[in-house]
C-alpha cells in the first residue's frame, strides 16, 4: 500500500512540476517586458530579425526565445524596442507621446483632441485680434468652414444672422446656433458686444455631438466663446485701435444751371 502511495505521490509532482519545464522551453533565453514603470505587458510582439520568427508575451510580460538574437519588441501606443543579441532579461517600453493630447474645448469644460470624433473648429484670438474688424462677427466671417454670416443690411451695429451647417432645401436648418461665453448660455446680441481683443478662443460645434452635449438648444449647432484670463508673471499694457471712414457709393448730381432748375421746378409744379 504505501509504495502505490508513494508512486502516486511522485507521479504528481512530475505532472505539476512539467508545464514549467516544458513552459521554459529547455536551452531557451527568457525575457520580461515591462513599461517604464515597471508594470509587466502583455501581448508584445517580439519578432527576430534575422528570420522574422515572432513570439508574444504572456499577461506576465514574460516571454521565450530559442537562442540570443536580434529582436524588435512592438506593442500599439508604445515606441519600438530594438535589442541586437538579446540574451536575456528585462525590457523595458516607453508610451509614445504625440500632438493628440492637445486640448480643445467641448461642453462645459475640455477635452483631448485623441477624445473628440466631432466637427470641432478652433478659432485663436490671436487671429481675430490681427483683422481689422469692430466686432466679433466680423473676424468669424470666412474664418471657420461652414460658418455664415450675413447681414441683411448696412446699417451700423446691425446683428447679423448665423448659420453653421449650412442651409438644406429638405430641413429647415437655418436657425441661430446657441452661443456660450464663459460656460453661461447667451444671446447674439451678447456676442455682439464683446470686445474681440479679450477673446482667448472660439470654438464651433458642427455635428450631433454637440445637441448631446447641450440638448435641443444646439440643435443648430454650438459657438463657445472662452475670454482671456489673468496670468502670472510681470503686468503688460497692451493697447489697439482701429479706425474706419466709409461714404456712399452712389450720390445724386446736383443741379447748378439755374435755367435747369427753374424749368424741372415749373415741370414738378405743373404735375
Amino acid at each position: 500500500m504505501y509504495p502505490k502511495l508513494f508512486n502516486g505521490f511522485l507521479i504528481l509532482l512530475l505532472v505539476m512540476a512539467y508545464p514549467k519545464v516544458h513552459g521554459q522551453r529547455r536551452g531557451s533565453v527568457e525575457g520580461k517586458v515591462v513599461d517604464s514603470a515597471g508594470i509587466p505587458l502583455p501581448n508584445v510582439i517580439i519578432k527576430s530579425i534575422i528570420d522574422g520568427v515572432q513570439t508574444v508575451s504572456d499577461s506576465s510580460g514574460l516571454f521565450y526565445l530559442r537562442r540570443p538574437e536580434d529582436i524588435d519588441a512592438n506593442l500599439v501606443g508604445y515606441e519600438t524596442v530594438r535589442i541586437k543579441g538579446f540574451n536575456g532579461g528585462e525590457i523595458r517600453m516607453k508610451a509614445t507621446s504625440s500632438d493628440m493630447d492637445e486640448v480643445v474645448v467641448v461642453g462645459y469644460g475640455t477635452k483631448k483632441k485623441i477624445d473628440v470624433t466631432g466637427a470641432v473648429d478652433q478659432l485663436s484670438g490671436a487671429d481675430l485680434a490681427k483683422r481689422p474688424i469692430a466686432n466679433v462677427f466680423q473676424g468669424l466671417q470666412g474664418a471657420s468652414p461652414g460658418l455664415n454670416i450675413t447681414y441683411a443690411g448696412g446699417q451700423p451695429g446691425a446683428t447679423p444672422t448665423i448659420n453653421v451647417r449650412g442651409f438644406a432645401s429638405i430641413n429647415d436648418n437655418s436657425g441661430s446656433p446657441l452661443i456660450i461665453i464663459d460656460g453661461i448660455a447667451a444671446t447674439t446680441d451678447d456676442l455682439l458686444r464683446v470686445n474681440p481683443s479679450d477673446i482667448a478662443t472660439i470654438t464651433v460645434l458642427r455635428d450631433a455631438s454637440s445637441a448631446a452635449i447641450y440638448g435641443a438648444r444646439a440643435a443648430f449647432g454650438v459657438i463657445l466663446l472662452t475670454t482671456k484670463n489673468g496670468s502670472g508673471g510681470k503686468q503688460q499694457v497692451s493697447y489697439s485701435n482701429y479706425f474706419a471712414q466709409s461714404k456712399r457709393t452712389i450720390l445724386p448730381e446736383p443741379v447748378t444751371d439755374p435755367y435747369i432748375y427753374m424749368k424741372v421746378l415749373e415741370t414738378s409744379t405743373n404735375n
